[in-house]
This record gives structure tokens, sequence and C-alpha cells, in this order.
């Protein structure tokens, strides 16, 4: 329902009708609709606001078909086409410059995920995943990418694909999994403390401040422009966490002592000068979990591989 369905006073025509045509291809091109929540939710929320810009979910949608779409989405029906087949026919005209039918290798990508899934590719977000549980990219080139799907609360699903030159379309189906935490139970977020290998919080959101493509937190440089200036668009779930400058490790905030390799005041990312330590991600990643140890002096359980506690730094060997 357009806005001024909402307000009888307001009065309603032909260009309602648009509006119900732009919330369609929002919907098909972001993979979410403009609003959501409950009925209130969104009556307050199409009276009082414009929808986000596509952009804001995928980056690799033209401007003109997105001035396009958004301008059916208008709150004044004075500022929408006046007719639908004058909407359709600047949406046409908008996609003419599109290339991505001629773009040599070029091939459809169908994502399968849950709802709400972030997708990357070669660690530049490509969009979300709205309710109808997938998102179709059709601009990847043909070649190898890493592919990456988080979604907060569940491990990330990260592969290599191949884009066949040639191919009509390539669907793949995303297996996140969900965090376990120290009781072996489903965990939203990973809380098994110092002890655990990773974290699958959701990362930060950064644009080019060049070309406006967007990546995951901590890129060093733009993979389309090679731009190396970055503005955050959305922070990750939890700021406070560090890495151990030891074994790298990512940590609590609330952490003195790392879990796996047993560096004390990590938080001074001091190293002792007798340490090497180029090989022992590796070594710590390679050991095999079998049973839990737990700690003497504070009840803290750990995997078997973890030397010191990471709550009081007692020596569990």
């Amino acid at each position: 329902m357009s806005p001024e369905q909402m307000q009888p006073e307001l009065g309603v025509d032909i260009r309602s009708d648009i509006y119900a045509l732009g919330t369609i291809a929002y919907l098909m091109l972001g993979g979410k609709a403009p609003f959501s929540g409950d009925l209130m939710q969104l009556i307050t929320q199409k009276i009082m606001h414009s929808p986000p810009p596509l952009s804001t979910l995928r980056s690799d949608i033209p401007l003109v078909v997105e001035k396009a779409v958004m301008r059916a989405l208008e709150k004044d029906p004075n500022k929408r086409p006046e007719t639908v087949s004058q909407w359709i026919a600047e949406l046409k005209e908008a996609t003419e410059d599109v290339e991505d039918k001629n773009k040599s290798g070029s091939a459809r990508l169908v994502i399968l995920a849950p709802t709400d899934a972030e997708v990357y590719v070669n660690d530049e977000r490509k969009g979300s995943i709205g309710s109808s549980g997938k998102l179709v990219l059709s601009t990847i080139p043909a070649g190898r990418h890493i592919l990456r799907i988080s979604k907060r609360g569940e491990k990330d699903d990260e592969r290599i694909i191949e884009i066949r030159e040639g191919a009509s379309e390539q669907v793949i189906q995303a297996q996140l999994k969900p965090m376990q935490n120290k009781n072996g139970q489903p965990s939203p977020l990973n809380s098994s403390g110092s002890g655990a290998s990773q974290s699958n919080l959701m990362p930060g959101i950064v644009a080019c401040i060049n070309c406006n493509a967007r990546f995951a937190e901590g890129v060093k440089f733009c993979g389309r422009c090679g731009n190396r200036s970055f503005t955050v668009i959305s922070e990750g779930s939890d700021k406070n966490n560090f890495t151990c400058p030891r074994c790298s490790t990512i940590l609590p905030a609330s952490a003195k002592f790392c879990g796996r390799c047993g560096l004390s005041n990590v938080r001074s990312g001091n190293l002792p000068s007798n340490q090497f330590t180029a090989k022992q991600p590796d070594f710590f990643r390679n050991i095999p979990k079998q049973v839990e140890k737990i700690c003497r002096r504070c009840g803290e359980r750990f995997p078997p591989n973890i030397k010191f506690c990471g709550r009081c730094g007692n020596n569990l060997s």
C-alpha cells in the first residue's frame, strides 16, 4: 500500500499503482521489501520515511536504474511518474545502458541462503538475502572467486567458486551452521571465551570513497578501483573484541590471558623477545579436538589444546 492509501484525506489515484510496482521492482532487485515490521510499524515508516536506497542493499545496481525505482517509491505522489506507462518507459530506458547480458563470460549466479544473510564475493559485499531466500547476481565475471555468506550467530560459509564461461545459471546453496557454546549447545554468538579458534560475529561494512564499492571491514584496498580510502557504512556487531598478538586468536574484551598460547597482558600487544610466531597459528589449528580441559582454579572449560586458562591465567597442563 502507498502512503496516501493510509491517509484517506489525501485521495488515491493511479500513482498508488506506480508505488506498488516500484515496491515489486525494489523487492526483485534488492532481495527485501522497502519496509518491514508489523502493521503499525509499516504505516509509520511509509508515512514518515523514504525507503533505503537500493545501493545500500547491492553495490552492482546502476545508478540510473536505482533512480527509476526510487522515483516510483516517493512519499509524495506528485513526485512520482504520472502514469504507469511513463514509469515503465523510464525504467526501460534506464536498463538499456546496462551491459549485463553483453559482458563476456558473465553468468547468472543464484545464492540460496537464510533471510538477512550477507553475501560477499572477493570480500566485496554484493547484498543481503531477502524474504525470497535467494540473491541473484549477474555481474560476476567468469573465473575463480571467493564466496562468503555470513549470518549473525552462525558459522560463515566461505568457499572458492568458479563461474563457467557460457553457463546460463549457477545455483549455490549456503551451508551455515549454528555456533556452538562450551556446553555443545547452539549459541547466538561465539561465547566460548578465549579458547575459540575464530570469531564469527558479523563484520562491519565499509565503502570505497571513490567508486562506492562495499567490502567487509578490514580490507586494505578496493578490489574494483584500487583506492585505499574507505568510509564506514555499518559497524560490526562487537567492536570491543581484539586479537592475540602472538597467535591471532580473537579474544573478548575482558580477556587478560590468551587461552590458546598463554600470552599474558594480551592488551599490551607486546611479545616476549624469544618468541617466534610465524608457524604458531597453523600449529594450534591442526590439533584435533578430543575432550575438554577444566581449570582447577576457576572451573572454566577449554578445548584440549589450550594450555592456559583465559580467565585467570592458571596453567592447564
